[in-house]
Protein backbone atom coordinates (compact mmCIF):
# COMPACT_ATOMS: atom_id res chain seq x y z
CA UNK A 1 0.00 0.00 0.00
CA UNK A 2 1.66 3.27 -0.94
CA UNK A 3 2.27 5.79 1.48
CA UNK A 4 1.57 9.62 1.36
CA UNK A 5 4.46 11.90 0.00
CA UNK A 6 4.24 14.27 3.33
CA UNK A 7 6.12 17.62 2.56
CA UNK A 8 8.56 19.01 5.04
CA UNK A 9 7.64 22.07 6.78
CA UNK A 10 10.48 24.62 4.88
CA UNK A 11 9.62 23.69 1.47
CA UNK A 12 5.88 23.95 2.44
CA UNK A 13 6.59 27.53 3.32
CA UNK A 14 8.25 28.10 0.22
CA UNK A 15 5.01 27.15 -2.02
CA UNK A 16 2.95 29.71 -3.74
CA UNK A 17 -0.95 29.91 -2.79
CA UNK A 18 -1.44 28.10 -6.12
CA UNK A 19 1.33 25.22 -5.18
CA UNK A 20 -0.31 24.77 -2.01
CA UNK A 21 -3.99 24.12 -3.41
CA UNK A 22 -2.48 21.75 -5.83
CA UNK A 23 -1.39 20.38 -2.41
CA UNK A 24 -4.56 20.10 -1.31
CA UNK A 25 -6.16 18.77 -4.08
CA UNK A 26 -3.68 16.18 -4.36
CA UNK A 27 -4.19 15.00 -0.63
CA UNK A 28 -7.60 15.14 -1.13
CA UNK A 29 -7.58 12.25 -3.57
CA UNK A 30 -5.07 10.21 -1.60
CA UNK A 31 -7.08 10.20 1.37
CA UNK A 32 -10.34 9.46 -0.62
CA UNK A 33 -8.38 6.95 -2.86
CA UNK A 34 -6.67 5.65 0.35
CA UNK A 35 -10.43 5.36 2.05
CA UNK A 36 -11.50 3.27 -0.20
CA UNK A 37 -8.53 0.96 -0.65
CA UNK A 38 -8.90 0.69 3.31
CA UNK A 39 -12.57 -0.02 2.83
CA UNK A 40 -11.72 -3.07 0.54
CA UNK A 41 -9.15 -4.03 2.58
CA UNK A 42 -11.41 -4.21 5.71
CA UNK A 43 -14.17 -5.77 3.59
CA UNK A 44 -11.37 -8.67 2.29
CA UNK A 45 -10.83 -9.80 5.97
CA UNK A 46 -13.94 -9.69 7.19
CA UNK A 47 -15.49 -11.77 4.14
CA UNK A 48 -12.16 -14.17 5.08
CA UNK A 49 -13.43 -14.20 9.18
CA UNK A 50 -17.00 -14.48 8.05
CA UNK A 51 -15.90 -18.22 6.44
CA UNK A 52 -14.30 -19.24 9.47
CA UNK A 53 -16.37 -18.36 12.12
CA UNK A 54 -18.64 -20.90 13.48
CA UNK A 55 -22.11 -20.95 12.42
CA UNK A 56 -24.43 -18.71 14.41
CA UNK A 57 -21.51 -16.25 16.01
CA UNK A 58 -21.11 -14.06 13.39
CA UNK A 59 -22.28 -10.92 14.72
CA UNK A 60 -20.45 -11.94 18.21
CA UNK A 61 -17.44 -11.46 16.60
CA UNK A 62 -18.16 -8.68 14.63
CA UNK A 63 -18.89 -6.79 17.89
CA UNK A 64 -16.19 -8.33 20.08
CA UNK A 65 -13.09 -8.31 17.52
CA UNK A 66 -13.99 -5.21 15.43
CA UNK A 67 -15.18 -1.25 15.90
CA UNK A 68 -17.96 -1.49 13.22
CA UNK A 69 -21.10 -2.26 13.50
CA UNK A 70 -23.34 -4.97 11.60
CA UNK A 71 -24.19 -2.46 8.79
CA UNK A 72 -20.98 -0.91 8.57
CA UNK A 73 -19.51 -4.25 8.17
CA UNK A 74 -21.69 -5.60 5.95
CA UNK A 75 -20.93 -2.09 3.60
CA UNK A 76 -17.29 -3.04 4.49
CA UNK A 77 -17.61 -6.56 2.53
CA UNK A 78 -20.63 -5.46 -0.32
CA UNK A 79 -17.29 -2.80 -1.46
CA UNK A 80 -14.97 -5.93 -1.24
CA UNK A 81 -17.51 -8.02 -3.31
CA UNK A 82 -18.64 -5.39 -5.66
CA UNK A 83 -14.61 -3.53 -6.23
CA UNK A 84 -11.94 -6.03 -4.87
CA UNK A 85 -9.88 -7.28 -7.68
CA UNK A 86 -10.43 -10.72 -8.13
CA UNK A 87 -6.71 -11.19 -8.74
CA UNK A 88 -5.12 -9.69 -5.70
CA UNK A 89 -1.71 -8.21 -5.90
CA UNK A 90 1.25 -8.48 -3.49
CA UNK A 91 -0.21 -5.27 -1.33
CA UNK A 92 -3.58 -7.18 -1.33
CA UNK A 93 -7.02 -6.48 -2.63
CA UNK A 94 -6.90 -3.28 -4.76
CA UNK A 95 -9.98 -1.73 -6.77
CA UNK A 96 -10.31 -3.03 -9.95
CA UNK A 97 -10.84 -0.32 -11.46
CA UNK A 98 -8.79 3.36 -12.05
CA UNK A 99 -12.03 5.28 -12.78
CA UNK A 100 -13.44 3.97 -9.75
CA UNK A 101 -10.08 4.35 -7.52
CA UNK A 102 -10.44 7.94 -6.35
CA UNK A 103 -14.17 7.67 -5.13
CA UNK A 104 -14.83 8.41 -1.83
CA UNK A 105 -16.80 5.61 0.71
CA UNK A 106 -20.04 7.40 0.05
CA UNK A 107 -19.91 7.47 -3.75
CA UNK A 108 -18.94 4.28 -4.21
CA UNK A 109 -21.41 2.61 -1.86
CA UNK A 110 -23.90 4.94 -4.30
CA UNK A 111 -22.55 4.11 -7.69
CA UNK A 112 -23.59 0.24 -5.70
CA UNK A 113 -27.18 1.17 -6.93
CA UNK A 114 -25.70 1.15 -10.75
CA UNK A 115 -25.32 -2.37 -12.36
CA UNK A 116 -21.98 -3.62 -12.27
CA UNK A 117 -21.25 -3.69 -16.20
CA UNK A 118 -22.21 0.12 -16.37
CA UNK A 119 -20.89 1.62 -12.71
CA UNK A 120 -17.43 2.22 -14.71
CA UNK A 121 -18.92 4.89 -17.02
CA UNK A 122 -21.37 6.19 -14.93
CA UNK A 123 -18.97 7.42 -12.54
CA UNK A 124 -17.65 8.72 -15.60
CA UNK A 125 -20.55 10.40 -17.25
CA UNK A 126 -22.00 11.81 -14.06
CA UNK A 127 -18.17 12.91 -13.19
CA UNK A 128 -18.39 10.77 -9.43
CA UNK A 129 -15.52 11.93 -8.06
CA UNK A 130 -16.00 15.64 -7.78
CA UNK A 131 -19.92 15.36 -6.68
CA UNK A 132 -20.77 14.87 -2.89
CA UNK A 133 -22.61 11.51 -2.16
CA UNK A 134 -26.07 13.24 -1.79
CA UNK A 135 -25.28 14.78 -5.21
CA UNK A 136 -24.59 11.82 -6.71
CA UNK A 137 -27.68 10.07 -5.52
CA UNK A 138 -29.58 12.39 -7.28
CA UNK A 139 -27.87 12.11 -10.23
CA UNK A 140 -28.67 8.32 -10.75
CA UNK A 141 -31.67 8.85 -9.78
CA UNK A 142 -32.37 11.42 -12.40
CA UNK A 143 -30.27 8.94 -14.96
CA UNK A 144 -32.23 6.16 -13.95
CA UNK A 145 -35.22 7.88 -14.54
CA UNK A 146 -34.52 9.53 -17.60
CA UNK A 147 -33.49 5.91 -18.41
CA UNK A 148 -37.01 4.51 -17.30
CA UNK A 149 -38.60 7.45 -19.40
CA UNK A 150 -36.48 6.40 -22.53
CA UNK A 151 -37.80 2.74 -22.69
CA UNK A 152 -41.47 4.25 -22.21
CA UNK A 153 -40.78 6.47 -24.79
CA UNK A 154 -39.79 3.55 -27.09
CA UNK A 155 -42.58 1.04 -25.96
CA UNK A 156 -44.95 3.79 -27.00
CA UNK A 157 -43.16 4.26 -29.84
CA UNK A 158 -43.28 0.78 -30.73
CA UNK A 159 -46.52 0.63 -29.93
CA UNK A 160 -47.30 3.86 -32.58
CA UNK A 161 -44.99 2.47 -35.35
CA UNK A 162 -46.97 -0.89 -35.22
CA UNK A 163 -50.28 1.24 -34.52
CA UNK A 164 -48.88 3.10 -37.62
CA UNK A 165 -48.09 0.09 -39.83
CA UNK A 166 -52.11 -1.72 -39.30
CA UNK A 167 -53.18 1.50 -39.94
CA UNK A 168 -51.78 1.58 -43.11
CA UNK A 169 -52.64 -1.97 -43.97
CA UNK A 170 -56.33 -1.03 -43.18
CA UNK A 171 -55.76 1.86 -46.18
CA UNK A 172 -54.38 -0.64 -48.10
CA UNK A 173 -57.14 -2.22 -47.87
CA UNK A 174 -59.66 0.35 -47.97
CA UNK A 175 -58.23 1.40 -51.43
CA UNK A 176 -58.26 -1.80 -53.00
CA UNK A 177 -61.99 -2.04 -51.48
CA UNK A 178 -62.13 1.17 -52.81
CA UNK A 179 -61.05 0.29 -56.73
CA UNK A 180 -63.04 -2.60 -56.42
CA UNK A 181 -66.22 -0.46 -55.69
CA UNK A 182 -65.36 1.92 -58.83
CA UNK A 183 -65.09 -0.84 -60.80
CA UNK A 184 -68.48 -2.24 -59.62
CA UNK A 185 -69.66 1.34 -60.32
CA UNK A 186 -68.36 1.68 -63.60
CA UNK A 187 -69.80 -1.61 -64.45
CA UNK A 188 -73.04 -1.14 -63.26
CA UNK A 189 -73.41 2.40 -65.10
CA UNK A 190 -72.54 1.00 -68.39
CA UNK A 191 -75.32 -1.80 -68.53
CA UNK A 192 -77.31 0.89 -67.23
CA UNK A 193 -76.61 2.85 -69.87
CA UNK A 194 -76.81 -0.65 -72.48
CA UNK A 195 -80.51 -1.20 -70.68
CA UNK A 196 -81.54 2.20 -71.19
CA UNK A 197 -80.53 2.49 -74.99
CA UNK A 198 -82.07 -0.94 -75.44
CA UNK A 199 -85.45 0.15 -73.78
CA UNK A 200 -85.47 3.73 -76.02
CA UNK A 201 -84.51 1.40 -78.87
CA UNK A 202 -87.68 -1.05 -78.26
CA UNK A 203 -90.14 2.03 -77.27
CA UNK A 204 -88.99 3.54 -80.88
CA UNK A 205 -89.51 0.04 -82.16
CA UNK A 206 -92.96 0.03 -80.81
CA UNK A 207 -93.42 4.03 -81.74
CA UNK A 208 -93.07 3.15 -85.79
CA UNK A 209 -95.44 0.06 -85.38
CA UNK A 210 -98.74 1.74 -83.31
CA UNK A 211 -101.39 -0.29 -85.87
CA UNK A 212 -99.46 -3.77 -84.52
CA UNK A 213 -98.93 -3.03 -81.28
CA UNK A 214 -102.61 -1.82 -80.77
CA UNK A 215 -104.06 -4.50 -82.89
CA UNK A 216 -101.86 -7.13 -80.44
CA UNK A 217 -103.62 -5.11 -77.16
CA UNK A 218 -106.83 -6.20 -78.40
CA UNK A 219 -106.21 -9.74 -78.96
CA UNK A 220 -107.00 -10.20 -75.36
CA UNK A 221 -110.31 -8.48 -75.11
CA UNK A 222 -111.51 -10.25 -78.81
CA UNK A 223 -110.69 -13.66 -76.65
CA UNK A 224 -112.55 -12.68 -73.63
CA UNK A 225 -115.38 -11.16 -75.88
CA UNK A 226 -115.37 -14.56 -77.51
CA UNK A 227 -115.35 -16.45 -74.32
CA UNK A 228 -118.34 -14.53 -72.86
CA UNK A 229 -120.05 -15.05 -76.04
CA UNK A 230 -119.94 -18.54 -76.04
CA UNK A 231 -120.56 -19.31 -72.22
CA UNK A 232 -123.84 -16.67 -72.82
CA UNK A 233 -125.02 -19.08 -75.79
CA UNK A 234 -124.19 -22.15 -73.76
CA UNK A 235 -126.30 -20.96 -71.17
CA UNK A 236 -129.33 -20.00 -73.22
CA UNK A 237 -129.10 -23.40 -74.82
CA UNK A 238 -129.13 -25.29 -71.99
CA UNK A 239 -131.59 -23.16 -71.11
CA UNK A 240 -133.67 -24.12 -74.03
CA UNK A 241 -133.10 -27.65 -73.82
CA UNK A 242 -134.21 -28.38 -70.31
CA UNK A 243 -137.59 -26.21 -71.60
CA UNK A 244 -137.74 -28.97 -74.02
CA UNK A 245 -137.14 -31.89 -72.44
CA UNK A 246 -139.66 -30.70 -69.76
CA UNK A 247 -141.95 -30.40 -72.76
CA UNK A 248 -141.21 -33.75 -73.88
CA UNK A 249 -141.43 -35.37 -70.97
CA UNK A 250 -144.99 -33.22 -70.47
CA UNK A 251 -146.18 -35.20 -73.93
CA UNK A 252 -144.63 -38.78 -73.73
CA UNK A 253 -146.99 -38.84 -69.82
CA UNK A 254 -149.60 -37.76 -71.76
CA UNK A 255 -149.65 -39.92 -74.45
CA UNK A 256 -149.01 -42.84 -72.02
CA UNK A 257 -152.27 -41.25 -70.43
CA UNK A 258 -154.07 -41.21 -73.47
CA UNK A 259 -153.01 -44.69 -74.73
CA UNK A 260 -154.32 -46.03 -71.89
CA UNK A 261 -157.69 -44.18 -72.10
CA UNK A 262 -157.66 -45.40 -76.30
CA UNK A 263 -157.80 -48.54 -74.40
CA UNK A 264 -159.99 -48.59 -72.77
CA UNK A 265 -162.77 -46.13 -74.44
CA UNK A 266 -161.70 -47.37 -78.32
CA UNK A 267 -160.70 -45.60 -81.32
CA UNK A 268 -161.77 -41.62 -80.23
CA UNK A 269 -159.32 -41.57 -78.04
CA UNK A 270 -156.90 -43.69 -80.39
CA UNK A 271 -156.91 -40.10 -82.39
CA UNK A 272 -155.86 -38.17 -79.45
CA UNK A 273 -152.95 -40.50 -78.85
CA UNK A 274 -152.11 -40.71 -82.47
CA UNK A 275 -151.74 -36.87 -82.00
CA UNK A 276 -149.75 -36.90 -78.68
CA UNK A 277 -147.39 -38.79 -80.17
CA UNK A 278 -146.59 -36.44 -83.04
CA UNK A 279 -146.23 -33.62 -80.61
CA UNK A 280 -143.93 -36.06 -78.64
CA UNK A 281 -142.04 -36.50 -81.97
CA UNK A 282 -141.70 -33.04 -82.78
CA UNK A 283 -140.34 -31.77 -79.19
CA UNK A 284 -137.88 -34.88 -79.64
CA UNK A 285 -136.81 -33.37 -83.18
CA UNK A 286 -136.67 -29.66 -81.72
CA UNK A 287 -134.12 -31.30 -79.04
CA UNK A 288 -132.45 -32.91 -81.06
CA UNK A 289 -131.66 -30.02 -83.41
CA UNK A 290 -130.58 -27.78 -80.49
CA UNK A 291 -128.17 -30.45 -78.99
CA UNK A 292 -126.45 -30.15 -82.33
CA UNK A 293 -126.47 -26.35 -81.80
CA UNK A 294 -125.04 -26.48 -78.71
CA UNK A 295 -122.53 -28.82 -79.85
CA UNK A 296 -121.56 -26.69 -82.87
CA UNK A 297 -121.11 -23.41 -80.77
CA UNK A 298 -117.77 -24.12 -79.45
CA UNK A 299 -116.65 -24.47 -83.22
CA UNK A 300 -117.98 -21.34 -83.84
CA UNK A 301 -116.52 -19.38 -81.48
CA UNK A 302 -112.94 -20.92 -82.27
CA UNK A 303 -113.39 -20.27 -85.89
CA UNK A 304 -114.52 -16.59 -85.28
CA UNK A 305 -111.31 -16.35 -82.56
CA UNK A 306 -109.00 -17.58 -85.72
CA UNK A 307 -110.70 -15.14 -88.80
CA UNK A 308 -110.01 -12.53 -85.83
CA UNK A 309 -106.32 -13.38 -85.45
CA UNK A 310 -105.91 -14.11 -89.46
CA UNK A 311 -107.51 -10.48 -89.25
CA UNK A 312 -104.82 -8.90 -87.00
CA UNK A 313 -101.63 -10.64 -88.52
CA UNK A 314 -103.27 -9.37 -92.04
CA UNK A 315 -102.89 -5.78 -91.24
CA UNK A 316 -99.98 -5.98 -89.28
CA UNK A 317 -98.56 -7.18 -92.98
CA UNK A 318 -100.79 -4.29 -94.63
CA UNK A 319 -99.37 -1.50 -92.65
CA UNK A 320 -95.68 -2.93 -92.84
CA UNK A 321 -96.33 -2.56 -96.57
CA UNK A 322 -97.77 0.39 -96.39
CA UNK A 323 -94.94 2.00 -94.64
CA UNK A 324 -92.57 1.12 -97.18
CA UNK A 325 -94.85 2.28 -100.05
CA UNK A 326 -94.89 5.54 -98.19
CA UNK A 327 -91.32 5.83 -97.86
CA UNK A 328 -90.75 5.57 -102.10
CA UNK A 329 -94.13 7.46 -102.90
CA UNK A 330 -96.61 9.01 -100.30
CA UNK A 331 -99.33 9.77 -103.12
CA UNK A 332 -99.82 6.12 -103.65
CA UNK A 333 -99.48 5.12 -99.85
CA UNK A 334 -102.37 7.68 -98.94
CA UNK A 335 -104.33 6.49 -101.84
CA UNK A 336 -104.40 3.08 -100.36
CA UNK A 337 -104.48 4.31 -97.11
CA UNK A 338 -108.02 6.16 -98.13
CA UNK A 339 -108.96 2.32 -99.17
CA UNK A 340 -107.98 1.10 -95.64
CA UNK A 341 -110.19 3.66 -94.14
CA UNK A 342 -113.84 2.53 -96.43
CA UNK A 343 -113.17 -0.89 -95.34
CA UNK A 344 -112.93 -0.10 -91.42
CA UNK A 345 -115.87 2.32 -91.68
CA UNK A 346 -117.58 -0.94 -93.74
CA UNK A 347 -116.59 -3.14 -90.81
CA UNK A 348 -117.87 -0.59 -88.06
CA UNK A 349 -120.98 -0.47 -89.60
CA UNK A 350 -121.38 -4.06 -89.42
CA UNK A 351 -120.43 -4.39 -85.95
CA UNK A 352 -122.95 -1.39 -85.21
CA UNK A 353 -125.78 -3.16 -86.70
CA UNK A 354 -124.88 -6.25 -84.99
CA UNK A 355 -124.59 -4.56 -81.94
CA UNK A 356 -127.97 -2.51 -82.44
CA UNK A 357 -129.93 -6.34 -83.80
CA UNK A 358 -132.37 -7.74 -80.46
CA UNK A 359 -131.80 -11.08 -79.39
CA UNK A 360 -135.01 -12.51 -80.66
CA UNK A 361 -133.91 -11.34 -84.34
CA UNK A 362 -130.63 -13.56 -84.14
CA UNK A 363 -129.67 -15.47 -87.43
CA UNK A 364 -130.66 -19.09 -88.09
CA UNK A 365 -128.22 -22.06 -87.95
CA UNK A 366 -125.99 -21.69 -90.70
CA UNK A 367 -126.28 -17.93 -91.51
CA UNK A 368 -123.24 -16.04 -91.20
CA UNK A 369 -123.58 -12.72 -88.82
CA UNK A 370 -121.06 -10.92 -91.13
CA UNK A 371 -122.59 -12.19 -94.24
CA UNK A 372 -124.76 -10.24 -96.97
Amino acid sequence: MNELDIRKPYELEQMTPDQLGGEIRLLASQARRMALSYAVEIGHRLSLAKEKVAHGEWLDWVARETTLSQSSANKMMRLYEEYGSRQESLFGAEVNSSALTNLSVSNALALLAVPAEEREKAAKDLDAEHLSSRELKEAIAERDAARKQLQTAEVRLADTEKSLAKAQETESELIRKLSEAKKDVLAADQMAEQNEKELKARIKELEERPIEVAVQRDEKAIEEAATLAREKAEAESLEKLSALQKKLEKAEKERDKLKAAAEKAGSGAAGKAAAAEQEAAAARAEIEQLRRQLAASDKDVTEFILHSKQVQESFNGMFTALDKIAARDMTTAQKLNAGVIALLKRFADRCTGLSERKSDAAPLPGQSVMGG
